[in-house]
């Protein structure tokens, strides 16, 4: 829940700001999120917005919205392999599989305290049922995002990529919650990648 409440305030806060963000800055995201749009073949409509004072990246259905901090620090290229996984998030249906795994925690804490409500060992009991859970899940969501940037480095390459993961974690941001692998382990399988479809056939 709280993750969704972070990425929904976030898209609020960019569409609300947009007249203080600087224009240029906007048509710059416009721009590369356009031609990295274009390179991945994405048929579909995608709005790009400027989230306020943000060191952030995320993609909601139709939407990526890049933040303002991220944006002024980084090169056009690691914008490209920003947006180029975010793109792959909505173009894998990401989005619903998270919702999905979200929705499932939801329901399964609910329904734990429901059926455990009765005394402290049956909360206890509960609790550990959630927490396995949450734990099982993780590997899913990591999968997710593995998957996100092999489609990204398919059409821009994985060093682009891989640049873009970098930036991030220069930054210290590495993912909301669980839902992200280390960034090193991210940018690790990127060059694994990158070397093996640069030997020769």
């Amino acid at each position: 829940v709280l993750v969704v409440f972070i990425r929904v305030l976030i898209i609020v806060r960019s569409k609300i700001s947009k007249p203080q963000i600087d224009l240029e800055l906007r048509q710059r995201l416009f721009n590369v999120g356009t031609q990295v749009k274009s390179v991945m073949k994405i048929d579909r409509p995608v709005k790009f917005f400027v989230g306020i004072r943000s060191y952030n990246a995320l993609a909601r259905k139709n939407r990526v919205v890049i933040g303002e901090r991220l944006l002024r620090d980084s090169t056009d290229q690691q914008i490209q392999g920003i947006i180029g996984h975010e793109l792959a998030h909505i173009e894998r249906n990401d989005l619903t599989k998270k919702t999905l795994l979200q929705v499932t925690a939801i329901l399964a804490l609910f329904g734990s305290y429901a059926v455990f409500k009765s005394s402290v060992q049956s909360r206890i009991l509960a609790g550990t049922l959630l927490s396995v859970m949450i734990l099982l899940s993780i590997p899913i969501s990591w999968k997710i995002e593995f998957g996100a940037d092999a489609k990204a480095a398919e059409y821009l390459g994985s060093e682009v990529v891989a640049q873009a993961l970098e930036k991030l974690k220069t930054t210290g941001y590495t993912g909301i919650s669980f839902t992200h692998p280390p960034m090193s382990r991210r940018i690790e399988k990127l060059q694994m990648r990158s070397s093996i479809s640069q030997r020769p056939g």
